[in-house]
């Protein structure tokens, strides 16, 4: 097994994840009160830099029942990391885990099952297997690669960014219909950017010093001297706007469930080489009730490819408020519905997510993600660490936000 190849602290299993602990987890799946394990293989779960809120493993276990029928399954095991480390601080004393295990224990069947009573077959994430806070807290799923679904390398071209705006769009509806009929989605407003007693600001600790990595080469650009003194300008106020988008921002038109970490990374998606087939959300720990334009904002910034993004984009967004509507009307919802001119004004009213997102973690998408070690970054408090060659050498790159940023300043959205 190569070390570079997983995550470096998913190389050895905590040494309660065993054939014993294993035993519990298949009776509780089968429903069967004997079961035998007769091989298990446990593996790394993730890549470096592909996964940062949890530590996972691949379960492969055979086993055979009382009447010695044979048994098969693949899961995949998430768990609190057991190693110090930036991980384990990240997660400390934070709502991660129990956000998951309820939405994948309460919200995402009761999503399935309201599209199912009308005959819509959405499936938006993984089957739940088990879950468990002894001896820490653990969620399992089934695994979804012998169905065929994978993880994305690369951001989405035009046919698959359809099928995940759908899909995000079906997600947002359903959640807003749960919370009209009595389940507290709107209790639900933790997010990892909302400020918690005695830790660090994330846009403190994260994200300013993406930008102040920005001004660094900008500065050295020339003929950029009028973006520099802005953003200068937009330094001071950077982190306090955007944690304002997600934590309870002024003059929000509607609410609904954001998956509140959407990225390609967190899909996985089935294609039969000609078609884009399905896409599923996978973690689901930062969800909370906000404006629908974190998502929307976030699938344009983090899962669509630039050119999509730059050609396409009031396609994409007439398509899913399209599908948003349509979804609340299949779903009989008898509360006020949002108009087309709301989910504009909270798009263009949270127009400085868009930039933030861009100027910090563009550059990211310039790298070969395979090679760029983004564990090792954080892990030295140096998130931005792998971009700077992009910064500092890429063309393209330069190219591409130096307009974006000219831009974002014309629309006003740096003021």
């Amino acid at each position: 097994m190569s070390d570079k190849k997983f995550s470096k602290d998913e190389l050895v299993p905590p040494k309660w994840l065993n054939e014993e602990f294993l035993v519990k987890v298949l009776k509780h799946h089968e429903k069967c009160d004997e079961i035998q394990v007769n091989e298990l293989i446990i593996s790394p779960g993730t890549a470096p830099g592909e996964h940062f809120a949890s530590i996972m493993f691949k379960i492969d276990v055979s086993y055979e029942f009382k009447d010695t029928s044979k048994g098969h399954s693949k899961f995949i095991l998430k768990t609190l990391p057991v190693e110090e480390g930036v991980k384990m601080d990240f997660l400390k004393d934070s709502t991660a885990f129990p956000t998951e295990i309820y939405m994948y224990e309460e919200i995402l069947p009761k999503m399935h099952a309201l599209l199912r009573e009308k005959g819509d077959d959405t499936v938006f994430a993984p089957e739940l297997v088990y879950h468990t806070d002894t001896p820490s807290q653990v969620i399992i799923l089934k695994d979804l690669t012998p169905d065929g679904f994978r993880t994305y390398e690369n951001p989405l071209e035009m046919e698959a960014a359809k099928v995940i705006t759908e899909k995000l769009a079906k997600f947002h509806a359903c959640s807003v219909f749960l919370n009209e009929n009595g389940t507290p989605i709107d209790s639900m407003t933790d997010s990892y950017v909302k400020p918690a007693p005695g830790k660090p600001r994330f846009a403190d600790e994260w994200m300013s010093p993406g930008l102040k990595l920005a001004i660094s080469h900008f500065s050295k650009w020339e003929g950029c001297e009028k973006i520099v003194e802005k953003l200068i300008e937009c330094q001071k106020t950077f982190a306090d706007r955007f944690t304002e988008v997600f934590v309870e921002p002024n003059g929000q038109a509607y609410k609904v469930l954001n998956h509140g970490d959407f990225h390609f990374k967190n899909l996985m998606y089935r294609n039969d080489g000609k078609v884009a087939q399905d896409l599923l959300m996978i973690d689901f720990q930062f969800c909370f009730f906000g404006t629908p334009a974190v998502d929307f904002i976030s699938m344009l910034c983090q899962i669509v490819d630039k050119k999509v993004r730059d050609t396409h984009r009031d396609e994409i967004q007439a398509l899913y408020f399209e599908t948003f509507v349509a979804t609340l009307k299949l779903l009989d919802f008898k509360g006020k519905f949002p108009t087309l001119e709301d989910f504009d004004n909270e798009i263009k009213r949270c127009g400085f997510l868009e930039f933030a997102l861009i100027i910090c973690y563009g550059a990211y998408f310039y790298l070969d993600w395979r090679e760029a070690d983004i564990m090792a970054a954080m892990e030295t408090n140096d998130p931005y660490g792998p971009t700077v060659p992009v910064w500092e050498k890429n063309e393209e790159w330069k190219e591409y936000v130096t307009k974006f940023v000219e831009d974002m300043i014309n629309k006003g959205f740096l003021d």
